[in-house]
């Protein structure tokens, strides 16, 4: 009911009505379930007709299911599984759990690096208390969980007996966005799951500087009217430099290597590109939608002042104040 419920009674509740979508059970009546059966359900599910040739196997998969994180060697099946999935441009999206707040506690698969695990907030946008928290670590490594969050309580669904009533848990949430994830791609079908994130990451509320609240409108119109702009910038030595798309008060960094991508809507923008101890540079670029950018820039050293200031007002009176220089705005 919440992906994809339509509203021929009237109530419309699914994210994606116009989703078309296939359903694997892999639980029996006692509500148990075997590897051999999930593994046999995410094959069936990439193609059901087991024809090569029909494009009719899943673009996202919803699970509503998971389990204590062991290790990969432990979880190896599955996690090839997923791998595989990735690999064939299928997103796997999993509940993170409910044994918060208890960190390193989301649940796998939603826990592999290459899988997409989903918190619960309630209507204030605050992360509930029971939905798992991370990081998760695998073989000493830590990575960010869950990748993102969404409604999980008092959420209005269809419920077993075609009734209507409330859900919530961060098996609702995981419903919620990737029914959103769907509808964002549905905006550009031409754009890979690795670009659709990219978007959604960076059109996101973030939550703690991690997990972000997906905004669908802002991320569809981006996927749709947007371009990829790829940047690299070359002079300071260790690499990392600043961009500012100055009318929009927006910025991003690169990373070591001085490389970055971002997405920008159809429009006429000034950039400003900068590194600590180097002359800011300062460009007009067009974007066009789905005409990707690839820009390239070679900072200059510029000579370092040393300034004495005091702030007066009115009055003549010496009073607090911050002063911040961009050279060439």
């Amino acid at each position: 009911g919440l992906m994809a419920a339509d509203n021929l009674s009237g109530r419309p509740l699914g994210v994606a009505p116009k989703a078309r979508f296939i359903v694997a059970d892999i639980f029996d009546h006692q509500n148990k379930t075997k590897l051999s059966t999930i593994l046999e359900a995410m094959q069936w599910i990439t193609n059901p007709d087991l024809d090569p040739n029909t494009e009719d196997g899943a673009e996202i998969i919803a699970n509503s299911w998971g389990y204590k994180q062991t290790t990969i060697a432990a979880e190896k099946p599955l996690w090839d599984a997923t791998v595989a999935l990735k690999k064939m441009d299928v997103l796997s999206v999993f509940p993170a759990g409910e044994n918060g707040p208890k960190t390193d506690s989301i649940l796998s698969p939603g826990a592999f690096p290459h899988t997409i695990a989903v918190g619960a907030i309630n209507r204030q946008l605050v992360e509930l208390k029971f939905s798992s928290k991370g990081p998760s670590k695998w073989e000493n490594v830590s990575y960010d969980k869950p990748d993102f969050l969404a409604p999980g309580v008092q959420i209005e669904s269809l419920l077993p007996g075609s009734i209507y009533g409330l859900t919530g848990g961060t098996n609702a949430a995981a419903a919620l966005i990737t029914a959103s994830l769907a509808l964002i791609r549905q905006s550009n079908s031409n754009l890979p799951w690795k670009e659709i994130l990219k978007i959604n990451k960076q059109t996101s509320f973030s939550y703690n500087g991690n997990a972000g609240i997906t905004q669908v409108y802002d991320a569809a119109v981006l996927a749709q009217q947007g371009a990829k702009i790829n940047i690299q910038i070359d002079g300071p030595a260790d690499g990392i430099s600043k961009i500012f798309i100055l009318d929009e008060s927006k910025d991003f960094m690169t990373s070591s290597m001085g490389h970055t991508e971002f997405y920008l809507r159809e429009g006429s923008y000034r950039v400003a590109f900068t590194a600590e101890g180097f002359a800011p540079q300062i460009r007009k670029i067009v974007v066009n939608p789905k005409q990707n950018l690839h820009i390239k820039i070679e900072l200059k050293k510029s000579k370092t002042l040393n300034l004495s200031m005091t702030a007066h007002d009115a009055k003549n009176r010496r009073i607090p104040a911050i002063v911040e220089f961009l050279d060439g705005l």
